[in-house]
Formats: C-alpha cells, structure tokens, sequence
C-alpha cells in the first residue's frame, strides 16, 4: 500500500531513493518498482533478499506460499532477474553490488538517465 502512493505524484522526485528490505514481502513486486520510478530522477539503491542459488545470468522468480519460507517472505528472484525488472520499471541501467558480508542481502543500484556506465 505504501508504494501506491507514490504513483500519486504528491512526493515530486528525487535524485536518490532507497529501498530496504521491501520487495521479497510485496505480492506485486514489479508495480512497487515501478511506483520507484517514478519517483526517482537520478538513482535507486535496492536491498533486497534474492536467490543466490541460480546462476548469474538466469532470470528467474519464485513466489512462496504464505508461511512456506517464512511469514513475510511473498517471493524472490534471480540477481539477474531483478536487474531486469529494474530495467522494465523504467530504469535505463540495473547491476548488483557487491557489499558482502557487510550486507547479506543483495545490493542493486539502477540509474534513470545514465551518465556513465554503471560497471565502469
């Protein structure tokens, strides 16, 4: 519910929004990205649980069940199935970073209008 009001215009933009620990408990995880679209003008720094057992290049999502993993956890994708998400909310460029063990979950940064490449 929080994230529909985003799409209500009234928050205006931001040049840097953060998101932590959201997604994997949304029912509807691309419609939250994509209310972060639109509310970002510059970038989006994803935390977010993932499924580290896929490999990299796999684009993949699972939904759980209630209480199957836990009782919070609605779903979980693939590093490269949420950058691509990513790109389908309306981010020009998604890629993971790297911060563990300082962080377990999965860090992705994604970029509107990207000056530079995101990896370089």
């Amino acid at each position: 519910q929080s994230t529909q009001m985003l799409h209500s215009g009234r928050q205006g933009l931001w040049d840097i929004v953060y998101a932590g620990g959201l997604l994997y408990h949304l029912r509807h995880p691309l419609l939250a990205m994509e209310a972060l679209a639109s509310v970002t003008s510059g970038f989006l720094i994803l935390e977010s649980g993932f499924l580290r057992s896929i490999a990299d290049d796999e684009r993949l999502c699972r939904f759980f069940r209630p209480g199957e993993l836990d009782p919070l956890t609605a779903f979980g994708c693939s590093s490269a199935a949420l950058a691509a998400m990513l790109r389908s909310a309306g981010f020009a460029e998604a890629a993971e970073v790297e911060l563990a063990p300082l962080i377990p979950r999965g860090v992705f940064v994604a970029q509107k209008q990207p000056k530079q490449p995101l990896n370089g």
